[in-house]
């Protein structure tokens, strides 16, 4: 740990199966918890500013985290750490990729400040309910990819969401996107419990947009100009949907959307291969807005 170069004490404690190791200076403190085989199950940090790469990767055992003057996170951090329940990073601005990938018991994470995360951020937890990510802006790759609890999400900066974002996530039902410009491919792909989403700013949605959605009722999407392939595939709920700045559709616009009945849109504008394909199903009515 290169901020303890001049360490004034050093505790260790045992009582039970476990061990406690208690390292002071003027910098701060640092609190290592240890099991009967060694392995770390509590951390505390007081003075680290920086994670390098691969920080407590495949780390089984560590479930309670706390480092209140981390800014920075390296490649891999807590990659694979399948216990860790509770993580507080009050000031981390950047995190690069594959951050918590893999931790399978993530319940608590608390990052007011960040700004900046890259590819496979939290992809594969299966416990997380909440996050709010206040600060962000842009979203990589595989960001949430196959979370399996999710429930809410508050992203009120983002403008930028990049392929597999929040795909195969079973429950969420709360999200908002107040400023969201651009959204990458299969975003909310299988998403099973979203009904309503409200996006007033976005322009480009590439290919599978909430396809299979099983519950969405109310979708606003009202300066949308490109919609990619796939676009609401099998959506099981919606009956209506007015798109009036769309410009270019993609293939497969609603396909097997039953229940939808109402199509409202500029079509005399719209480029898409699939125009017959509209105009030909009995069971969409196309409003052409004047």
């Amino acid at each position: 740990m290169d901020d303890f170069n001049n360490i004034d004490t050093v505790e260790i404690k045992k009582q039970d199966n476990e061990k406690t190791t208690l390292i002071k200076n003027s910098s701060g403190d640092i609190f290592v918890k240890l099991d009967k085989n060694n392995k770390i199950i509590s951390y505390v940090n007081n003075t680290i500013e920086k994670l390098g790469s691969n920080f407590l990767s495949f780390n089984t055992s560590i479930s309670e985290l706390y480092l209140p003057k981390v800014k920075t996170i390296g490649r891999k951090v807590f990659i694979n750490n399948n216990k860790l329940r509770r993580l507080s990073l009050p000031e981390v601005e950047t995190i690069d990729s594959s951050f918590l990938r893999y931790n399978q018991d993530m319940e608590e994470l608390y990052m007011p400040r960040v700004q900046i995360i890259k590819f496979g951020f939290l992809g594969f937890n299966r416990k997380l309910k909440k996050l709010s990510l206040p600060e962000v802006e842009e979203i990589a790759v595989d960001f949430l990819k196959e979370n399996q609890d999710i429930e809410e999400l508050y992203l009120p900066k983002v403008r930028i969401i990049h392929a597999n974002v929040l795909s195969d996530n079973k429950k969420l039902k709360k999200l908002s996107l107040p400023e969201m410009e651009t959204i990458g491919d299969n975003f909310l792909e299988k998403n099973e419990d979203i009904e309503e989403l409200y996006m007033p700013k976005v322009r480009i949605i590439y290919s599978n947009f909430l396809a299979s959605n099983r519950k969405l009722k109310k979708l606003s999407l009202p300066e949308v100009k490109e919609i990619g392939n796939g676009f609401l595939a099998s959506n099981r709920k919606l009956k209506k949907i007015s798109l009036p700045e769309v410009r270019k559709i993609g293939n497969d616009f609603l396909l097997k959307s039953n229940l939808l009945t109402k199509i409202k849109f500029y079509l005399q504008f719209v480029r898409s291969d699939t125009d017959s394909d509209i105009l030909d199903n009995k069971k969409n009515k196309v409003m052409v807005k004047k």
